[in-house]
């Protein structure tokens, strides 16, 4: 699977054994290709309407980030109008 910046992914969460562990894990990778925590909770609104509630967690890997094809463009100070 193709890793790209700005994306997630989450699975139903197999291991949890309280109300408070969330429903799905997964990862996130930011613009920099860091991987990421994903977790998610169903919930339901006060009109009736399921929704899922989102948290991203710290880096899972501080030394290596995702390998990824994008690449930010790298900017000369000429470039920059001020």
């Amino acid at each position: 699977m193709e890793v790209k910046p700005n994306t997630g992914i989450l699975f139903k969460n197999e291991r949890k054994t309280e109300e408070r562990h969330p429903d799905y894990t997964g990862t996130w990778v930011d613009e920099r290709g860091q991987e990421c925590y994903l977790d998610a909770w169903k919930n339901e609104s006060k009109n009736g309407k399921a929704y899922l509630k989102l948290r991203v967690g710290k880096q899972k890997s501080e030394a290596a980030p995702v390998k990824t094809a994008y690449k930010p463009k790298q900017y000369e100070e000429s470039d920059v109008p001020f």
